[in-house]
């Protein structure tokens, strides 16, 4: 670790320094990643399983050495807690799951946590190390330059299973052709550190569960190092997926809403999912008058038909439940996973764990789920999904929006042979979206070579949606409105019925 953060560790515990066992134990609390299942007390650095083997071995001995001498891992544990963290406290163990303390309680000073976080998740260099065990100096370890030559070589080297789309290669190709300094610029970077720093505190507000909030920072700390996105295509799906150096489009909503600037405008296809389905279900001889019915009901915004006139309200309020609105209507969000191949038990249970997620209530069964299932959409769409998967299944695969074959053979390694056929579906759902969300980039390449004027740029790809900066000397309303209308133009020719939203910009 920094020789700086190793002196602090040690003014805090002197003990640190003198004996090895003591800052192996202490290495284990600040550092360790996994936390137990079950553990129900939020706070850093609790909940940390701590396995025998692992606390004997801190001390050069096996467990059986231990036994053999009347030691036991309390007996070691209780050293550590005398000599460096008093308020340490920890839990017996289960013999039924393994030998294992849990950490109840520390009183490690929180900045130095904090700053032992902040090294554990990201990829900082730093010109002086020091081994915290044995106190001995180590050698700098200046990678991420290296990285960051061998992310673009990565990669153009990268082979789908699938080859994807041609549209889905002009996308990639107009992100990835994006300047570095329009990202990572000091004054003017979409994702320029005081930016990521709003991100970084957004994080700390709004995410109160440890790991889920270490996992978003980690994504944070790297985009410090790596602040453009990169984008190489999905093995078997015809979307793209970011480069694990630069995780923005897979921040939550929250914390990558709180980087924008008011020029900056969210925009998403509507239903995409969902809208996506109902060409390939016609073109297989499969009517879908109920879906088309509720999406254009969606885009109208008509109240007759749909509960406040959302089909995701309309659906939610069939569910059996007496939790909030809002979270019931996210929840039902999952049903889109139907056209996808999820099976109705596999739906049932994504909108269980999504509720859980935002309530905290675990219900005791799937039966206040269930009528969903009987909703007139939801029927529709399964039934005429079990068909469309006999055609697959006898064709051994399907077309998808362009009229390239895709072979349920592509899925031979990761599928069971009656699922392959869940993966193709999707693809082929999928290519329609990535047709529909072409003509975005499409439009960002025309406005490179109009007239040596960048009226807007699309900084950030969201799958089905995108994020879109106008430039402060241009009107807004005539950017997003021509990007609406290529959207428009290409959906109609496809048969989806969506529309490109403005789903968020920033208060101006």
């Amino acid at each position: 670790m920094p020789t700086e953060l190793y002196e602090r560790i040690v003014e805090w515990a002197p003990a640190v320094a003198e004996a090895e066992p003591l800052a192996a134990i202490l290495q284990h609390n600040l550092l360790a990643h996994g936390r137990d299942d079950d553990w129900y007390r939020e706070g850093d650095n609790v909940g940390i399983v701590i396995p025998h083997e692992k606390i004997f071995a801190a001390f050069g001995m096996a467990p059986s050495t231990g036994w053999h001498r009347g030691i036991n891992s309390a007996m070691l544990l209780e050293i550590y807690r005398r000599k460096v963290d008093p308020g340490f406290r920890w839990t017996g163990w289960n013999d039924e799951n393994g030998k294992a303390r849990v950490t109840k309680s520390h009183r490690i000073p929180h900045d130095i946590i904090q700053d032992a976080k902040e090294l554990m998740l990201s990829p900082e260099d730093y010109d002086d190390w020091t081994y915290l065990v044995s106190g001995k100096s180590a050698n700098s370890r200046r990678w991420t330059r290296t990285l960051r030559e061998e992310r673009r070589e990565l990669i153009e080297a990268n082979e789908p299973v699938i080859e994807p789309p041609e549209a889905t290669r002009q996308i990639q190709d107009y992100l990835n052709s994006l300047p570095q300094q329009y990202f990572g610029h000091g004054a003017h970077g979409n994702l320029r550190p005081k930016q990521l720093d709003k991100a970084i505190w957004t994080v700390a507000d709004t995410i109160n569960e440890e790991e889920r909030r270490d996992q978003e920072l980690r994504k944070l700390y790297w985009m410090r190092k790596f602040p453009q996105p990169l984008y190489l295509p999905c093995d078997r799906f015809p979307r793209l997926k970011a480069d694990h150096h630069n995780q923005a489009m897979n921040l939550p909503s929250a914390v990558l809403r709180s980087t924008y600037t008011p020029r900056d405008y969210e925009l998403d296809l509507s239903k995409a999912h969902l809208a996506s389905y109902v060409p390939v279900a016609k073109r297989e001889g499969l009517e879908v008058p109920t879906l088309e019915r509720y999406l254009d009901a969606n885009l109208e915004g008509d109240t007759g038909l749909l509960a406040g006139g959302d089909l995701w309200l309309d659906l939610a309020s069939t569910l059996d439940l007496e939790g909030p609105q809002s979270a019931q209507r996210k929840a039902v969000k999952r049903a889109y996973s139907a056209v996808y191949g999820s099976s109705r038990q596999n739906l049932l249970y994504q909108i269980y764990t999504e509720y859980a997620k935002l309530t905290g209530t675990y219900l005791e069964n799937f039966d206040p789920l269930e009528p969903l299932l009987s909703h007139p959409l939801m029927e529709e769409l399964l039934q005429t999904r079990d068909k469309l998967e006999a055609v697959i299944t006898e064709r051994g695969g399907l077309k998808d929006a362009t009229g390239r074959f895709i072979p349920l053979s592509a899925w031979d390694e990761t599928k069971d042979q009656e699922n392959r056929w869940r993966g193709c579906m999707a693809y082929v759902n999928a290519s329609y979206e990535q047709e529909i969300m072409a003509p975005i980039f499409r439009q960002g390449f025309d406005e490179r070579t109009r007239d040596g004027k960048t009226r807007f740029r699309v900084w950030l790809y969201q799958a089905d949606g995108a994020t879109v900066r106008v430039h402060r000397d241009y009107a807004h309303s005539p950017q997003i409105e021509r990007l609406q209308s290529a959207v428009a133009e290409r959906a109609e020719e496809l048969g989806v019925p969506t529309e490109l939203e403005v789903d968020h910009t920033p208060d101006r």
